[in-house]
């Protein structure tokens, strides 16, 4: 079972895709207040220089590979990748360290998610 087939209710109960649905529309709520009233010290807009839009851009082609490859890759190996090429980009981490830290990293959310609260996440190629 994939992470986008995820119940957002059943039989009345909330399923594991209710929280990130409510979180998903808490954040868009913020940004559309934000976008209608931005507040009386606002003057605009600040673009960031262009090193930071490219480690922005960078991060949407990442979150993008992501999404596309958690069900080819399984969740624990595309989150370590993600988690470490994140750190590497944005943190000027060196290689290793960001390999640890997202390998750690991914294996914490492995826990927790399927081991503890028994979330069915895309295993990928390490399921059969």
């Amino acid at each position: 079972m994939g992470t986008r087939r995820l119940f957002f209710f059943k039989s009345g109960v909330p399923g594991p895709g209710f929280l990130p649905l409510l979180v998903a529309l808490f954040i868009a709520a913020c940004g559309i207040i934000l976008l209608l009233a931005p507040g009386k010290d606002s003057k605009g807009p600040v673009w960031p220089e262009a090193r930071v839009r490219w480690q922005i851009a960078g991060s949407y082609l990442a979150l993008f590979l992501y999404y596309a490859m958690i069900p080819i890759l399984g969740f624990f190996l595309m989150t370590a990748l993600f988690l470490s090429g994140l750190l590497w980009w944005w943190g000027n981490k060196g290689p290793w360290a960001s390999l640890l830290f997202g390998g750690v990293g991914a294996a914490l959310m492995f826990l927790i998610f399927r081991i503890l609260l028994e979330v069915p996440v895309p295993l990928g190629i390490w399921a059969q």
